[in-house]
């Protein structure tokens, strides 16, 4: 399988110097297996297992697997729309309009303000932060942030204190009875009270907890940190944003 890979690269070098490569190659053992080789950069240089080294070979009985199916058919069809590059922008985009609609219930009307700019951005930083530290498996069980979430939603007067005491241990290190779990220590101060107010949550409704479960529920390890300021900035500015009712 090696070896036809490498024949059907070696075709790809003949094609005319104006045409882009293909965004998948298809291996097959007939009778047996496909495997799945992708390169999004229209080069054809780069192509690598698809989506993973776990997953990019189908096995013919796999074919039942409604999924694998489903990939197959997205492969030939809108194959670009499998690249990860958008698929990142679109749970961003998704993600930032959810903190968006956050902010502004927080935030209140202006002439009934419910809590101040600073305060508002803190909060969703921190909610940002478990968001993805439970995504990418810094907390303890897969969901953890967002069971926590779901536990407070037929009790929102809870949130103050379930969550409030999770982050004070992941401020120090410990037991959480939130979350039932030992968490780690994140240093770098984010959870500490200080300037920018105590690290108790802000109170929240059902409306708002609904808000941050979705946005909890979402993928975060496709969000990657480095855009964390600019999400933070994109979900303050309300009005950059077109959110869904």
């Amino acid at each position: 399988m090696v070896a036809t890979k490498g024949q059907a690269e070696r075709y790809l070098r003949d094609l005319p110097a104006d045409e882009t490569s293909p965004p998948f190659l298809i291996v097959c053992d007939v009778g047996f297996c496909f495997d799945l080789y992708a390169d999004f950069s229209g080069t054809g240089r780069h192509y690598a297992q698809f989506p993973d080294r776990e997953g990019f070979r189908i096995y013919l009985p796999e074919l039942r697997d409604p999924a694998k199916r489903e990939r197959l058919r997205r492969i030939w069809e809108e194959p670009h729309g499998l690249n990860p590059a958008h698929q990142r922008v679109a749970v961003t985009r998704e993600i930032a309009a959810l903190l968006a609609r956050l902010v502004r219930a927080l935030e209140g009307p202006k002439d009934k303000p419910r809590h101040a700019p600073q305060l508002v951005a803190t909060f969703l930083m921190r909610c940002i932060f478990c968001m993805f530290a439970q995504s990418v498996g810094l907390l303890p069980g897969k969901d953890a942030f967002t069971e926590l979430l779901k536990a407070c939603r037929d009790n929102p007067a809870s949130f103050v204190a379930l969550v409030g005491d999770l982050w004070r241990w992941m401020n120090e290190g410990g037991f959480s009875p939130g979350l039932r779990a030992t968490v780690r220590r994140f240093n770098g101060g984010l959870f500490a009270p200080g300037a920018h107010g105590g690290v108790e949550p802000l109170p929240v409704d059902r409306d708002m907890l609904d808000l941050l479960i979705l946005a909890a529920s979402r993928d975060w390890a496709d969000v990657k940190p480095a855009i964390f300021g600019t999400l933070l900035e994109n979900a303050l500015d309300t009005r950059q944003l077109s959110c869904p009712k």
